[in-house]
């Protein structure tokens, strides 16, 4: 088993930050390599980290062609989307109208629906207790609604345009002469 430790120091665009990339690979039962890396970021744009168990080639190869989305699903977690009132209030609006366009509402009742709106929502607890207080809003939630009010983490989307460039570069810079 090969295992290496390797701190990247980064800085661009005015951000900085530390990478730490543990790497290593073993056999595997079917005669392969099972190669695995830790990677875990200390920026100006927080702390995250995850553990890749089977990469199907070195980190260099792998953390060079993952795309942003499953990059940020993965360092940020549950973390890489985060609650915005107004986007919420903009997706409650669009259920209102396709349910009025289906015939669902009268339009008194999506005039009703509408004016608990009117205040808008300013966290994700004033979207829960909207949610228990109106059924109509539980219902429509229910199904499919747990992306009500979501958006991309700014600091996340910060950090895949300001750093994981430089930073993939910085790897494969110093990797492929040893894989070459």
């Amino acid at each position: 088993m090969r295992e290496t430790a390797t701190c990247f120091t980064i800085a661009a665009n005015g951000e900085h930050g530390r990478f730490y990339l543990t790497e290593g690979n073993e056999p595997d039962r079917r005669g392969g390599t099972t190669y695995w890396c830790v990677l875990v970021c200390h920026t100006t744009f927080g702390t995250v980290g995850h553990t890749w168990n089977s990469m199907g080639g070195p980190a260099s190869w792998f953390l060079g062609k993952i795309g942003r989305d499953y990059a940020i699903g993965k360092l940020w977690g549950a973390q890489s989307q985060i609650f915005c009132g107004e986007k919420a209030v903009a997706d409650i609006r669009r259920l209102i109208i396709d349910d009025r366009r289906q015939g669902e509402v009268s339009r008194d009742e999506a005039r009703d629906r509408y004016d608990v709106l009117r205040d808008g929502i300013d966290s994700e607890s004033h979207l829960g207790m909207l949610v228990e207080r109106e059924d109509w809003l539980y219902e429509s939630l229910l199904y499919g609604g747990h992306q009500i009010g979501k958006v991309d983490n700014p600091q996340a989307l910060g950090f895949w345009q300001n750093l994981w460039p430089a930073f993939i570069a910085e790897l494969t810079t110093q990797v492929e002469p040893c894989h070459a």
